[in-house]
């Protein structure tokens, strides 16, 4: 092999070399690239999600803005709304013939839920006792009777004590 073949061979070898390593550097940030170009869209990906997940939660929160409020109207709202009940109910003995007294007024829990408990001792006729435990029953509110009792007086007077508990609006936090 002669000295111009042997030098145009190392040059050739040195050529390739740095051609193939140039071509591997390349190819490397290419894959280096692409990788966080696949990470970068899966974030934006995500972010989308929830920027849909938002817009939904947006919709659903203006679209069932009627139902909610129809809803809560069935609930106590504070513990101070049991005030306004109370004098509901107070009002509403009365006019089915009823006297009223109120026992006793207290906050409890129950059932992973906050109630507000009235107690009430109630006296009149009989059927007015029982058709005023029935109006408590189907109150407008999310409501449970605990307790009623019943005692003649005497003369058709009849007097009771109904326990009736009141839930108050809370939100899973």
């Amino acid at each position: 092999m002669t000295a111009a073949t042997r030098n145009s061979l190392i040059i050739a070898c040195v050529v390739a070399l740095v051609a193939g390593t140039g071509f591997g550097y390349v190819l490397l940030k290419v894959i280096d690239n692409g990788n966080q170009l696949n990470t970068q869209i899966d974030v934006l990906k995500e972010q989308n999600e929830q920027a849909a997940s938002l817009f939904r939660l947006q919709r659903l929160a203006r679209d069932s803005t009627t139902n909610r409020e129809q809803l809560e109207k069935y609930f106590l709202l504070r513990e101070s709304d049991s005030i306004t009940f109370l004098t509901e109910i107070e009002a509403l003995a009365p006019r089915v013939g009823l006297d009223l007294v109120t026992q006793s007024l207290k906050k409890v829990t129950a059932d992973n839920a906050e109630w507000i408990e009235f107690s009430f001792e109630i006296s009149g006729t009989r059927r007015d006792v029982e058709n005023f435990v029935q109006i408590l029953e189907i109150t407008p509110y999310v409501s449970r009777v605990q307790a009623f009792k019943m005692t003649e007086a005497g003369l058709g007077s009849w007097n009771g004590t109904v326990v009736i508990q009141v839930q108050l609006l809370s939100y899973d936090s």
